[in-house]
């Protein structure tokens, strides 16, 4: 469809007869102050900065109705509205090819319509048929070089004068700086999370680095009065604890490098049994030690995953059901096929519910909380989710692997 062109400024100016060129030029710079001081503004939150960015464009480009709407594929959602009569609402949504919006998207640039009656290919749309909005104009906004969007206003009355440039560079300032302010917030949201995530880590470092550095350096103190043979035992000691100590901190920076998302998978088929069988038989002599048992019912399942990760989140899974059972108890083991996934499961006893109740969190962080982190997002980069469920003495971690 051929747009409408619009004016520019010198036959804009010519073609309003009751303003001279000092009283549009004294409108224009009105106008220019007023999107200053929305775009310098500082607002609480997304909600309140779209609110005043369209009422101010109604009173800048005299409309009705003023929208800023969210695109996603082809839904259209009316994020905030200024609308006669509330005929429209926040959270109201269409199909994208039943608004004007769809030219803009089509386009990817600002539109203005002066008068839809006017063009043919536009007086069966449904929103001229059902609102008879005459007048629109509209710009996309973009976010990361993406459309996130549209901001627009429409009236029921006709543009006779059309558009003008300066118009159009005004609603393209106002959509700009919406797009603008979504990925700053998107940036300091990202910035917030790392730092959460800082934090939960230093948490765990902490926690479970006291422990053997403690003892290493009772070791050390207790060195100088030993004998050789004492020292050579006491040496060894210290090594074990050491590398338990090293285990921490790599585990700590694999968490982290997870979570950052620079992990690059290596995505398979494979049997899924046969995995957990290899993390069974990891922990066997451990298991033997302890009084438990361990109870399989495991399904053949197929699925495409990176092998060594989902390894690494079975052997966390069962490190810590076998940590934190309850002695001679059973430790169940299941997978099932189900109509969308393949669905894990693992079910045991514990001994401290209160310790259990702490994994995951961010206070008082212990040694299987960042085992569980790892293992959650690993289980991200599969499209899935660790879902954990407690019930009395009982809990349950599981989740679905597409095939």
């Amino acid at each position: 469809m051929k747009y409408p062109e619009f004016k520019n400024n010198n036959t804009f100016s010519e073609l309003h007869d009751g303003l001279n060129e000092i009283d549009l030029l004294r409108k224009f710079s009105s106008n220019l102050k007023t999107i200053h001081y929305l775009t310098t503004s500082h607002y609480a939150d997304f909600n309140s900065l779209i609110s005043e960015y369209i009422l101010a464009g109604t009173k800048i480009f005299s409309m009705e109705f003023g929208i800023v709407s969210n695109i996603v594929e082809d839904e259209y959602t009316v994020l905030d509205v200024i609308s006669p009569g509330n005929v429209l609402s926040p959270g109201d949504t269409f199909d994208l090819e039943g608004t004007y919006c769809r030219e803009v998207v089509n386009s990817q640039k600002v539109i203005g319509l002066p008068h839809v009656g006017a063009i043919k290919e536009m007086r069966g749309h449904p929103v001229y048929q059902n609102m008879k909005l005459e007048s629109y104009i509209s710009a996309p906004i973009y976010k990361e070089d993406v459309i996130y969007g549209t901001l627009n206003f429409s009236s029921t009355e006709v543009r006779e004068y059309g558009f003008s440039e300066y118009e159009r560079e005004l609603i393209s300032m106002l959509a700009h700086s919406i797009g603008t302010y979504l990925s700053l917030r998107d940036k300091e949201e990202k910035l917030q999370s790392a730092n959460k995530r800082i934090r939960t880590l230093t948490g765990y470092l902490a926690h479970d680095l006291r422990s053997p550095l403690g003892n290493i350096f009772s070791l050390a103190e207790l060195l100088p009065e030993m004998t050789e043979e004492e020292s050579i035992e006491m040496i060894n000691e210290i090594k074990e604890i050491s590398n338990k100590a090293m285990e921490i901190v790599n585990t700590v920076l694999e968490a982290a490098i997870i979570g950052e998302g620079k992990l690059s998978l290596d995505k398979r088929k494979y049997l899924l049994g046969d995995i957990i069988s290899e993390s069974i038989n990891d922990f066997k002599t451990y298991s033997n030690n302890s009084n438990l048992s361990i109870e399989e019912n495991i399904e053949e399942a197929l699925v495409f995953i990176d092998k060594e990760r989902i390894h690494q989140v079975f052997t966390n899974l069962l490190s810590n059901s076998l940590k934190y059972s309850k002695e001679n108890s059973i430790i169940y083991i299941s997978i099932i096929n189900k109509e969308k996934g393949v669905e894990f499961s693992m079910k045991n006893s514990i001994k401290d519910n209160n310790k259990v109740n702490n994994i995951g969190r961010s206070s008082e962080e212990k040694s299987y909380g960042f085992g569980l982190e790892i293992v959650r997002e690993i289980l991200k980069l599969h499209s899935s989710e660790l879902l954990i469920d407690i019930k009395d003495e009982e809990f349950t971690a599981s989740f679905v692997l597409e095939y």
